[in-house]
């Protein structure tokens, strides 16, 4: 069961690290501030499902580190 927590945290890290890639200021200096812009556009309609990705995450988490800490 140990692994099937590891495995939900490390498959819900997968679009939560997009965004916080996304969400990196040295991004705004590295592709410009169009580009990142239009990026950040395209991440609009999947607002709910990286939030949800997030929650899962963060209760995946703490579940692992409370069982097995």
């Amino acid at each position: 069961m140990r692994y099937v927590w590891l495995a939900i945290i490390a498959i819900s890290l997968v679009p939560v690290a997009g965004a916080v890639v996304l969400l990196n200021p040295l991004v705004l200096f590295t592709i410009g501030v169009s580009a990142w812009r239009e990026r950040l556009v395209r991440l609009y309609p999947y607002r709910w499902w990286i939030a949800f990705a997030v929650g899962v995450c963060a209760f995946s988490t703490a579940v692992y580190s409370i069982r097995w800490g």
